[in-house]
């Protein structure tokens, strides 16, 4: 059997054919897996920036003080809603207004930060269990309040930051 150049040329060309498909796709593969790594990393990035201006006092404070209202009229915020939504609204509603709580400050922080993961520009993950726990302990009672303010402005995103991480918390 003598050595067929032609054969061999055959099988060669479709050789390198073969590895080129497969160097083609494994760069690919690491490629895509890079650059998702880095797109994680960058998420992870973003959301922490939240949270450092989360701890800024245009922050801290209305939320600061929503929790010291809450916790110090509990029973009397306990006695409004079971009484039904009409009264706890009532009750949340004059509470803001007396305490002077920038709720809206609270409403603003966690609207950018659902937009920001809604973008996919933020870490879910990340950002649920830094603000979770807040917006879960915060948004029962303002729940009311925000409610109300739906209903009279005609905006049913109003509040839905505070809602979404509420929700995700649970």
């Amino acid at each position: 059997m003598a050595f067929n150049i032609d054969q061999f040329d055959k099988y060669s060309r479709i050789l390198v054919g073969w590895i080129s498909i497969i160097a083609s796709l494994t760069g690919g593969f690491i490629a895509l897996n890079t650059y998702l790594q880095s797109a994680e990393s960058e998420r992870a990035k973003e959301t922490l920036k939240y949270r450092e201006r989360f701890d800024l006092p245009r922050y801290v404070v209305p939320i600061k003080k929503i929790e010291e209202s809450l916790k110090t009229r509990e029973s009397e915020l306990t006695r409004a809603i079971e009484k039904g939504d009409e009264a706890a609204t009532r009750y949340v509603t004059g509470l803001i207004r007396d305490e002077k709580i920038d709720i809206d400050s609270v409403i603003d922080i966690y609207e950018e930060i659902y937009l920001c993961i809604e973008a996919r520009l933020c870490d879910r993950e990340i950002a649920v269990r830094f603000f979770g726990k807040r917006a879960y302990e915060m948004y029962g009672p303002m729940g009311y309040y925000i409610k109300d303010v739906r209903e009279d402005a005609g905006d049913r995103r109003y509040g839905r930051g505070l809602q979404y991480f509420f929700k995700e918390w649970r």
